[in-house]
C-alpha cells in the first residue's frame, strides 16, 4: 500500500522541493511510529500541513495527476 505515499513524496516535491524531505521524514514517522493509516487522503494532507505546507497546493498536486506522473517517470527509469 506504498504506492499513495509515494505519489505524495511527488506531491511534496512539485510543492515545495526545499521541504519535501522534512515531509518524507514525518510521513515515514506518523507511518511507522504512529501506525497511523497514511494512505489515506486526510493523513497525507495532516501530514503535510504539520510539515508547514500549504495543504490546498499539496492536494491539488496529490489528486491532478501531476505527482502521479512523476512518480511514474521515477518508476520507468528504475
Amino acid at each position: 500500500m506504498s504506492y499513495p505515499l509515494c505519489v505524495a513524496y511527488e506531491a511534496a516535491k512539485l510543492t515545495d522541493p526545499g521541504e519535501a524531505e522534512a515531509f518524507l521524514y514525518r510521513l515515514r514517522y506518523a507511518t511507522i511510529a504512529e501506525t497511523r493509516q497514511t494512505p489515506r487522503e486526510e493523513e497525507l494532507a495532516r501530514v503535510a500541513r504539520l510539515s508547514g505546507f500549504d495543504e490546498d497546493a499539496f492536494l491539488l498536486r496529490f489528486r491532478d495527476g501531476s505527482a502521479e506522473a512523476a512518480f511514474r517517470e521515477d518508476l520507468a527509469l528504475t
